[in-house]
């Protein structure tokens, strides 16, 4: 038989009790967590630049003026400092974000110069949800967004249940990301408008080596870079392959480089472990509720008698 109804009613209210307190505890990591990030980040970007001016394209960046260069600096410094902001925007949606949205884009072309196997899978890519974070206009320097009080963050998302809590922290996972890889298009724009990128390094074809590089690891390139391998042609229409270098920040390279930043992650998995042992407390213990109910309901309707 199974338990008194009452008793499993408390052990149920004892873990929603636990998994509110966690949720409050989790939102205060990721927000110590994110100002860690944000700090980093912005280190690793100015470096990631730093070694396209002058590694993969030092021409390209002597031949333009002191002022455009001070301009593209100053332009990667003021994207940098955004993240924080928008990092923190997360914290404050409550539940599932109301901007998780379905990418859709055009078809890719027929002329697409990564592989077709790559391609499909930037294809398949595009069908999933990401977080759409609007960037500023491509001519227009970037406005820093207003800032997120800290308090009103923390206490955002409220909830008693630990399949909700997995809920948000998964979508929060896949978020960062998103935003670092926004970051990384922000950053390549201003390199390309500044004449250091190629011309024929589109925001398409960038979106597609980003999406498909993810599925592949590299050492052989610095942190928080792409190489990408692209088809063009030059003056007498003659065919070549052309290696390109672009920004890529990636969490797992940002943590690499800065111990600290990625201890605070370790900290918010093991707390994330915790929730998984709730919810699978929490899971049995509403099997057990509804096998007392049933058997409750058996008895209040069953009578001693001639069948």
């Amino acid at each position: 038989m199974a338990r008194k109804l009452s008793q499993i009613q408390q052990d149920l209210a004892a873990i929603a009790q636990e998994v509110t307190e966690i949720a409050k505890q989790l939102q205060e990591l990721y927000q110590n967590y994110f100002d860690a990030l944000s700090r980093s980040t912005q280190k690793q970007l100015i470096l990631a630049s730093y070694q396209i001016c002058t590694q993969a394209y030092p021409e390209a960046f002597l031949t333009i003026t002191v002022r455009q260069r001070q301009r593209l600096q100053e332009q990667l410094k003021t994207t940098g400092k955004q993240l924080r902001s928008q990092l923190l925007t997360l914290l404050t949606l409550k539940g599932k974000p109301p901007a998780l949205v379905e990418l859709s884009k055009e078809p890719l072309e027929e002329s697409s110069p990564l592989p077709l196997a790559e391609a499909a899978r930037a294809a398949a890519r595009r069908r999933e949800l990401v977080i759409n974070l609007e960037l500023p206009g491509e001519s227009e320097p970037p406005v820093p967004p207003d800032p997120v009080d800290s308090e009103t963050a923390v206490m955002a998302f409220e909830t008693d249940n630990p399949e909700e809590l997995l809920e948000w922290h998964q979508v929060l996972e896949m978020a960062m990301d998103d935003v670092l890889a926004d970051l990384s298009r922000q950053a390549n724009r201003y390199l390309q408008e500044s004449q250091i990128l190629p011309e024929q390094l589109s925001a398409k074809l960038l979106d597609m080596a980003m999406q498909s590089e993810e599925r592949t690891n590299s050492t052989s390139r610095p942190p928080n870079l792409l190489n990408l391998m692209v088809e063009t042609k030059d003056q007498e229409n003659s065919e070549r392959i052309a290696k390109i270098v672009a920004i890529r920040l990636r969490l797992s390279e940002l943590e690499f480089s800065d111990p600290g930043l990625s201890a605070q992650h370790q900290q918010i998995r093991k707390t994330i472990d915790r929730v998984n042992q709730l919810r699978q407390q929490y899971q049995k213990r509403q099997r057990e509720q509804a096998v007392a109910a049933a058997e409750a309901a058996w008895r209040a309707t069953w009578f001693e008698g001639e069948v």
